[in-house]
């Protein structure tokens, strides 16, 4: 028999093979799911130096333009971890709230005067627009279904139409990103395996306006520091600040304060209190030393852990003269002086920032600029307008002629590959290589200037370097392995940069001289008169000193060209003395040390507190400032410090000696001064009391073990948090996101509350009516209790139509369409407290809207469909699809020329315009027009090709469909193609037109001078999701108002609707052929938008003035009368006068009467007659213009139940078969009576635009608008989510009591919540029994097909979701896990209807 030990191997041959087999699968998973390995002769092993590297999630996205094999190269998967220490993740950014959000979410327009970025999640959930997921979480699978039992074991749960994971309190949409089980991991894994750590980097330049109004604000700063928590909760091993910049300096389109300062310090204690001892704390700060002077560096030095220096961008685009970026000495005719390495440094020593805290930025890129003539360095720049990402429109002289896919700021493997053709030079003075080409002027970094860097960080003592960026100086190539869809690992990957920082730094001290003084002692007291003699020590590791200087006061008094180096001063005079002693060696490098003498009796500073005076009094959550005198009788001050008892607040370097104390908390507190003079000395001034009084934490301590329910108030970490729902052990400190259970509501003593002000609109008047063009009038009044108005600003639904500032507050809407409009008025205080009026509803009648210049643009692909598919008579613009752009401005040939030749024929026949559509879907592999349309000379070829191609073929325009221009100079490289473009297609009557993303991120890259350049823009309003978030109507609105809140004119807004369905792809014919619903939008699990949804969209294309509706594609439309485009051709003949020979429908209200009364709650059928030459469709009943429901059937009616005090105006709404409709006259019913508690609460209306807290009032009770992302939801229809009355209305809102009852709390019982129980299946067991595993059977009375289970609290949350095909059983059973007690509600969904059942957990 054969053995197999570790220690002696004796193997017959089967067993050899085995092992053998079994060591190259070993090697191939290490090789698999191992690092890169980038070369060098050196690591973080061999030394003790810090090398911070920074890494985006941006970079993610680079293609071959920038050099790289292609999208996802740049990640965690080709990073070399044993070459640094730490990693910061970049960029998280401070919403206006505080809160942190993902790089993602930023806003694009933030240049913008006016512009705020909004809160959004602190990571981007969705898989395809984004990188976060993936760089976190590694490989992931893509899941669809909740009831997967991987899916549940890893915490995702159902939320609204996307997810939520219940552990780390992520949301994003579907799918899923589940973790792969053996796939490749996260940065975080990667990272800590290697005893690498990440830190969460927050800020960058694009994304710091609203840090110093944070930092200044008690609430902004405790929600900052609460997402700071939930980031190391993640995982994440610290934060970076990366605020740029504190102090009254003016950053991206904001300046700071000089209380900057002392804020920042507040932050940084705060976050330290927050996170503990152990995490890391780090901030990035400008290297310009006359921005450095005002931090107080000796506080921050007692709890940050590294000062990160951003010692390069000392010169580019913005500068006057050709300069280094990052030059390690200053050097002659430089454009400002003190920009280099050394002058940073020497201004941080003279500061007494501690060298071990600072470590020195190295730029692993380049940075061009075009120069007036020959390029050389100090040359003067040449600069030109131009809009960039993200600063918007500037002056530059960035050079986007060599470097356009870097927006001028090329990276180091970038330039190492493309440098042919330039001249390099060597700047002995900076220490620094550049290259110029004609008059173009490229300043970097290679090797030899990083090394001696690394050098001098070694030599003067220093923590180490920070990187921007890892990726930038990595040589990427060999063979690809890929990690799901977007993961690529790549064989051969070469890092010569930060290899040659290891290697010096391994190497160590190597060259410089090192001095210190022996005597005297540091802040030695000397008679006055008296003689002093210096002694020092010098040494040089590799040559020899040459001399040692002596220094009195800056005056050199002396030197010693041999040890024991001495020199005695005769006659020290009365005084403090700054006694230097200066080394050279035998190459002519220097070191200094110097110590402080005191000639006579050194006297300590005095000082005292100024202000506040002794019992002063103040309000809970006020700011106080703390003011102090100090003066030192035979020096100078260097500090003055500020104690509350023994807890040091914060300290003052210069007069007037001030720290503002912001946020305090009710108590009594002992306030004192400490100054310290130069030589050490120091004193305490006598204590001051002050007293704070009101409201400090009354709630209680949060505690692990205890249930709290909706509602309940605790107190952690000094701030005040509440319950959205049940919960236990989740702690409000990580748990207290927009998507969370805890709601952050301040520091605890935050000061009175703050009244929100009362608006009401008092013009128009409700159910006034219009003749479009309509010109309204909106008025209204705002009062505010404890404060002043500040603004009110009126809108139509979500929409803003104007916004005033003083009283009397009106705005003027001018050419309103017709339409039924919802109007409404919201005033915000001084405090930034809002109050939003009563909707009122005004109709506008008459005018077509468009001037019957309406368009129908349906896209035709080459690869499917015949010319016998369109109906020419439908539509006016037809665009053949694609081609696509090369890189040197060429186009590809068109597809089926046969094809195409026939469309133009018969479409010229019946008026219609053809043209090419130019792009497509190509997995945002844009490379061809990214090139492209960098470059002058490339776009000018291509606007001549697409000129000839359009006289060849006798095409009438362009249809640019590039998805999407997104990246770096993209946006404004795409705007300037679409403007020569346009130019050149309008000189011969040729139309330009672009297909563009719904909204978002995608759509942010689309500028206005688009808007200017385009007839207009196909918005396409679909692929939202896979499924029922597909194309819903809901998106066209959200879209629409996106666009027109960026500036596109209604004219040029064409609405794309879909002729396909989501997830299947399946064609609008194929659902019909295969027996879909052509009225409908679901069958078997797919989502499509039927008749009645296109012809909704078409009512709204009108309703809004737009240009018109697009369709893709044109091919997938069933016949008859089951085609969309014929039902869009049936909205547009009636809304342009024409009715196809339809007579519209009459409709009138029976009862009640006009005039009628009730006592609250009432409750009041309303029916209507109606009739119509071929069929009614249906009957809409609306109050004050919000719908109340429908019936499909004569006698139509419908009883509204529950109604509060008021005056309503009631109409009827009748549709026929062909679509038109007509709207009843109005009838007023008045309730009278009853206790409302609800005065002044506004009336629930449909599409509100409600957000996240708004509060309403429908059907006799409050409710509270919830959290993002629920708050969507507010605004969607009223069937569907209108509160206590829609069909999910849970799903959107949580009920807060009825009017005139206090809000109930989340300890609900079924008598407190009331559930329409509805017959055809019954549910059993029910009550079922908390804490434990159960099962809950529902039976049918017939087999219901595929059933969907949801369960619900009553805040209405899903707590679980179970899928069940179709079994051919009458009953389904639903496995639960542990649940506490309360009441749930189940949603039990077939194809056929839903049903809704309580269920109590007892």
């Amino acid at each position: 028999m054969s053995t197999f030990t570790l220690t002696s191997i004796s193997l017959g041959n089967t067993c050899r093979r085995v092992y053998i087999l079994l060591l190259l699968l070993l090697a191939n998973v290490a090789a698999l799911f191992g690092q890169v390995n980038t070369g060098g002769s050196a690591t973080t092993a061999n030394h003790q130096k810090q090398i911070v590297g920074y890494i985006t999630n941006w970079d993610a996205w680079k293609s071959s333009a920038h050099g790289v094999p292609g999208a996802g190269a740049y990640t965690h998967l080709n990073i070399d971890y044993s070459k640094y220490t730490i990693l910061n993740f970049s960029f998280f950014g401070v919403a206006k709230d505080g809160s942190l959000h993902s790089g993602d979410y930023r806003n694009k327009l933030i240049y913008q005067p006016g512009s705020v970025q909004e809160p959004a999640p602190i990571l981007h959930g969705g898989v395809y627009d984004s990188w976060d997921m993936h760089l976190m979480f590694g490989e992931l699978e893509y899941k669809y279904d909740f009831a997967d039992a991987r899916v549940q074991a890893a915490g995702f749960v159902a939320d609204g139409a996307g997810w939520r994971n219940t552990k780390t309190t992520l949301t994003g949409p579907m799918p899923v990103p589940l973790k792969k089980e053996g796939g490749a991991k996260g940065i975080l894994e990667m990272a800590h395996e290697r005893n690498v750590k990440v830190v969460a980097s927050i800020g960058g330049w694009s994304m710091c306006k609203h840090f110093p109004e944070m930092a200044a604000d008690a609430t902004k700063r405790a929600r900052f520091v609460a997402d700071c928590q939930r980031l190391i909760g993640l995982g994440f091993d610290g934060i970076d600040l990366d605020w740029e910049y504190p102090g009254p300096y003016a950053g991206m389109n904001f300046t700071g304060s000089q209380a900057d300062f002392a804020n920042f310090t507040t932050l940084v204690q705060q976050i330290r209190a927050a996170i503990g001892p152990d995490k890391l704390i780090t901030a990035a700060f400008t290297a310009d030393p006359a921005k450095l002077a005002g931090l107080q560096w000796s506080t921050l030095a007692n709890v940050m852990s590294y000062f990160n220096m951003m010692t390069y961008d000392y010169n580019g685009g913005w500068s006057g003269k050709a300069g280094h970026n990052s030059p390690l000495y200053d050097y002659p005719n430089q454009e400002f002086a003190n920009f280099s390495w050394d002058a940073c440094y020497r201004a941080l020593v003279n500061l007494g920032v501690p060298a071990n805290k600072i470590n020195m930025g190295a730029a692993f890129y380049g940075r061009g600029v075009v120069t007036q003539g020959t390029a050389a360095l100090n040359a003067p720049t040449q600069k030109v307008q131009r809009t960039v990402d993200p600063d918007g429109p500037i002056s530059s002289a960035a050079d986007f002629t060599n470097w356009s896919a870097h927006e001028g700021t090329p990276y180091y493997e970038y330039i190492r590959q493309n440098k042919s053709g330039w001249t390099e030079h060597w700047d002995d003075n900076a220490k620094v290589p550049y290259l110029t080409k004609g008059n173009y002027f490229l300043s970097y970094d290679n090797e030899q200037s990083i090394g001696l860097k690394a050098q001098y960080v070694v030599d003067k003592g220093l923590s180490g370097v920070i990187v921007w960026t890892v990726y930038e100086d990595l040589e990427i190539g060999g063979s690809a392995t890929t990690f799901g869809p977007k993961l690529v690992r790549y064989s051969s990957v070469k890092s010569p940069l930060v290899n040659k920082i290891n290697e010096v730094f391994a190497l160590g001290n190597t060259g410089m001289p090192t001095v210190s003084i022996t005597a005297p002692a540091n802040n030695a007291v000397v008679a006055p008169g008296s003689s002093v003699v210096i002694n020092a020590t010098a040494n040089d590791p590799n040559g020899s000193i040459a001399k040692v200087e002596f220094l009195l006061d800056g005056t050199k008094v002396g030197e010693d060209a041999s040890s024991p180096y001495s020199f005695t001063i005769n006659s020290l005079a009365a005084g403090t003395h700054a006694i230097q002693a200066k080394a050279t060696d035998n190459s002519g490098n220097t070191a200094t040390a110097s110590v402080s003498v005191i000639a006579g009796t050194a006297s300590a500073p005095t000082v005292s507190i100024q202000s506040p005076t002794s019992g002063a009094s103040y309000t809970a959550g006020a700011s106080v400032t703390i003011t102090a005198s100090a003066t030192d009788a035979d020096g100078t001050i260097a500090r003055v410090e500020f104690f509350q008892g023994t807890t040091k607040l914060g300290e003052a370097t210069a007069q007037p000696y001030s720290y503002t104390w912001a946020g305090a908390g009710a108590g009594s507190y002992s306030l004192t001064a400490k100054a310290t003079d130069n030589s050490g000395l120091s004193t305490t001034s006598s204590a001051v009391s002050i007293t704070v009084t009101g409201s400090s934490c009354t709630a209680p301590e949060w505690k692990a073990s205890d249930v709290y329910t909706g509602n309940a108030e605790v107190s952690r970490n000094g701030n005040k948090y509440q319950a959205r729902w049940w919960t236990q052990g989740e702690d409000p400190a990580l748990k207290s996101g927009p998507d969370d259970v805890w709601k952050l509501i301040g520091p605890c003593g935050g000061g009175p509350t703050n009244a929100n002000p009362v608006a009401t609109l008092t013009a128009p008047a409700n159910g006034a009516a219009y003749t479009a063009p309509a010109s309204v009038t909106l008025t209204a009044t705002a009062t505010d209790s404890d404060g002043s108005i500040s603004k009110v600003e009126f809108y139509n639904g979500a929409s803003l139509v104007g916004t005033a500032t003083s009283s009397p507050y009106t705005v003027t809407w001018s050419n309103v369409t017709a339409g039924t409009y919802a109007l409404s008025a919201k005033a915000t205080d001084n405090a930034g407290g809002t109050g939003t009026s009563s909707t009122v509803s005004i109709t506008v009648t008459g005018g077509t809207g468009n001037n019957g210049s309406f368009k129908v643009v349906g896209y035709m692909p080459s690869w499917q469909g015949t010319p016998d598919d369109i109906q020419y008579d439908k539509v006016t613009h037809i665009n053949y699809s694609f081609i696509r752009p090369t890189t040197s401005g060429g186009l590809t040939a068109i597809d089926n020329t046969g094809k195409l030749s026939q469309i133009v024929s018969r479409a010229h026949a019946a008026g219609v315009k053809v043209g090419i559509a130019v792009g497509g879907w190509s997995d945002l592999n844009n490379t061809d027009f990214q090139v492209m349309a960098a470059s002058a000379s490339t776009r000018t070829t291509f606007v001549n090709n697409l000129l000839s191609l359009l006289n060849t073929h006798q095409l009438d325009g362009v249809d640019l469909d590039w998805e999407y221009p997104v990246e770096g100079q993209d946006p404004a490289n795409f705007a300037t193609l679409m403007t020569q473009l346009g130019n050149a297609l309008h000189a011969q009557g040729k139309f330009l037109t672009a297909a563009v993303s719904a909204q978002g991120y995608y759509a942010n890259g689309v500028l206005p001078a688009v808007f200017t350049a385009v007839d207009f823009l196909n918005i396409m309003v679909y692929d939202g999701g896979s499924g029922a978030d597909h194309s819903p109507y809901s998106y066209a609105v959200s879209s629409l108002d996106y666009w027109a809140g960026r500036g596109l004119p209604a004219a040029k807004t064409v609405l794309g609707v879909p002729f396909y369905a989501r997830p299947s792809w399946k064609t609008f014919r194929t659902l019909v052929n295969e027996g879909a619903n052509p009225n409908l939008d679901t069958y078997n699990g797919d989502y499509y938008n039927g008749i009645n949804t296109i012809k909704q969209k078409t009512n709204l294309a009108f309703d809004r003035n737009l240009g018109g509706i697009m369709i893709w594609e044109l091919s997938q439309d069933a016949t008859g009368n089951n085609s969309l485009l014929t039902a869009i051709d049936q909205v547009v003949d009636a809304r342009n006068g024409g009715n196809n020979g339809n007579t519209p429908p009459t409709v009138s209200i029976t009862a009640p009467a006009n005039g009628t009364s009730a006592a609250a709650p009432a409750t009041v059928t309303i029916q209507a007659t109606a009739s119509d030459n071929v069929a009614v469709t249906k009957v809409e009943f609306f109050q004050n213009g919000s719908k109340l429901g429908e019936d499909t059937s004569s006698p139509y009616a419908y009883t509204w139940s529950g109604i509060a005090a008021g005056t309503y105006t009631l109409t009827a709404v009748a549709t026929d078969n062909q679509g038109a409709s007509t709207t009843s006259s109005a009838v007023s019913l008045t309730v009278t009576g009853g206790t409302s508690g609800c005065g002044g609460v506004p009336q629930y209306v449909e599409n509100g635009g409600y957000v996240a807290g708004s509060i309403v009032q429908n059907q006799g009770s409050q409710y509270e608008c919830k959290p993002y992302p629920f708050s969507g939801w507010c605004n969607g229809a009223s069937w569907a989510y209108a509160p206590g009355t829609g069909t999910y209305w849970t799903d959107a809102w949580v009920l807060k009591g009825s009017c005139g009852a206090a809000a109930r709390t989340a300890e609900a019982s079924a008598a407190t919540l009331t559930v329409t129980e509805e017959k055809g299946v019954t549910l059993y067991p029910n009550p079922g029994k908390a804490g434990e595993s159960a099962t809950a059977s529902f039976t049918f009375e017939s087999a219901p097909g595929a059933v969907q289970v949801t369960l619900k609290n009553v805040n209405g949350t899903d707590v679980h979701r179970q899928h069940f095909g179709d079994t051919g059983k009458s009953q389904v059973t639903v496995t639960l896990p542990p649940l506490p007690r309360g009441l749930y509600i189940f949603h039990v969904k077939t194809s056929q209807r839903v049903w809704t059942k309580k269920y109590i957990i007892e």
